[in-house]
């Protein structure tokens, strides 16, 4: 049984769902990434690190209301799941990242040297 039979789609608007996830997700990659190498650099900001944990949970979140709308319940769990430990990082990050620097200030980037 294919994904297009069990959600009454064409297989064409599946593939259009998972490019855009593909790419939702490579977006979150890059940030993620943009974010470390900015900190690894001194030139960070917390905004870009927030940026990023929004968008991850906004696209697991997208995904918990597509399985409500299509009716694929057994895939709900795994999504709320991923959802949470999204949320979870973002907030294990945050304390990292100010306990680690010494400041929660967003406004001049973050210096390395102490």
């Amino acid at each position: 049984m294919t994904a297009g039979y069990v959600h009454a789609l064409p297989a064409g608007a599946v593939s259009v769902v998972f490019a855009v996830g593909v790419l939702w997700e490579g977006v979150v990659a890059g940030l993620m990434w943009w974010t470390v190498f900015g900190y690894a650099r001194g030139t960070a900001r917390k905004r870009w690190l927030f940026l990023a944990f929004l968008l991850a949970a906004a696209f697991f979140g997208a995904f918990v209301v597509l399985t409500e709308v299509f009716l694929a319940y057994e895939l709900a769990s795994t999504q709320v799941r991923l959802f949470m430990a999204t949320l979870l990082s973002a907030f294990v990050a945050e304390r990292w990242w100010v306990s680690d620097r010494d400041s929660d200030s967003d406004s001049e980037p973050i210096s390395t040297s102490r």
